[in-house]
């Protein structure tokens, strides 16, 4: 064996170099790590946001539904108004304004 390496300081030469190397690596695992979690929170974040839209949308797209629906049906229950102070028995006429609303929002149970 040549001068100066024994298998004791080949060992200790390798024990401190893995020493320093070791740290760096965790170091750049640590860093990696934290900067993939952040970009997954970004993307978790954007996503949030995309679906908030998307359901505002939707919600806006049922209130003019509603409002459409409402503008026809008021102008007949205001015509058929008259007819609530009437006797029961006189509510032939609010079949057709009381088909047309339970087509329009059906009942969801029982009365």
């Amino acid at each position: 064996m040549a001068r100066g390496f024994t298998p004791a300081r080949i060992i200790d030469a390798l024990r401190r170099a893995w020493g320093r190397v070791r740290w760096k690596i965790a170091a750049i695992i640590a860093f990696t790590g934290t900067s993939t979690l952040l970009v997954a929170g970004l993307a978790v974040a954007a996503l949030n946001v995309v679906v908030r839209r998307e359901s505002s949308n939707v919600v806006e797209k049922q209130i003019q539904v509603l409002l459409q629906a409402s503008r026809s049906v008021a102008p007949a229950i205001l015509d058929n108004a008259g007819d609530c102070m009437a006797s029961p028995p006189n509510s032939g006429a609010l079949k057709p304004l009381l088909a047309y609303t339970d087509e329009a929002s059906p009942r969801l149970g029982p009365p």
